[in-house]
C-alpha cells in the first residue's frame, strides 16, 4: 500500500497531526526503528510525537517496518545518495545518516555546521546552519548528484 493511501485511510486527527508535523518542519528519519528507540528515551515531545505517528503507519515490529524503512531498503537501491544533518539537529540523531551510510555505501554524508541559536536567519529543518555550513551544501551536490 502507497503512503498516500495509509494517510488517507488514516483518521482525521491522525492526518492533521501529520500536517502538524510537516508544518513545524519534522524531517523524516532515515531508520525508523532507532528513531522509535530513541524516542524512548528523548524528552522533546515532537520526537515523541513523529515517533507515535511511525508507529502508527507503519508498526513496531521489525517485519512491519522493513518495507518503509529507508535503512532496511538501503543495501537494494543503488542510487547516489547525499544526506545533509545540521550538527544542532534536536529531532534527528546523526547515527540515521551514518546508519543510512553503513547499508549503501555510495551515500555521501555532510554535516553542515550549525549556526547561532539566537539567530533567526540560521534556522533550517530542524536546527541552524551556518554561513560555512550553507557553503558546503552546494560544494556537496556535484554532477553525479541531484537533490529533490
Amino acid at each position: 500500500m502507497h503512503l498516500r493511501r495509509v494517510l488517507r485511510s488514516a483518521p482525521r486527527s491522525d492526518r492533521q497531526a501529520a500536517r502538524d508535523q510537516l508544518r513545524d518542519r519534522l524531517g523524516a528519519p532515515t531508520d525508523i526503528a532507532l528513531y522509535q528507540s530513541e524516542a524512548s528515551t528523548s524528552p522533546d515531545g515532537r520526537v515523541q510525537l513523529a515517533a507515535g505517528q511511525t508507529v502508527r503507519f507503519f508498526g513496531t515490529t521489525p517485519e512491519q517496518i522493513a518495507p518503509w524503512n529507508p535503512v532496511s531498503v538501503a543495501a537494494s537501491n543503488h542510487p547516489d545518495v547525499l544526506l545533509l544533518h545540521e550538527a544542532d539537529d534536536a529531532i534527528v540523531s546523526a547515527q540515521h545518516a551514518l546508519r543510512y551510510r553503513d547499508a549503501s555505501p555510495t551515500t555521501q554524508v555532510v554535516e553542515l555546521e550549525p549556526g547561532g541559536p539566537d539567530d533567526p536567519t540560521t534556522d533550517f529543518v530542524h536546527g541552524t546552519v551556518s554561513t560555512l555550513g550553507r557553503a558546503h551544501y552546494p560544494g556537496s551536490t556535484g554532477p553525479r548528484n541531484s537533490v529533490c
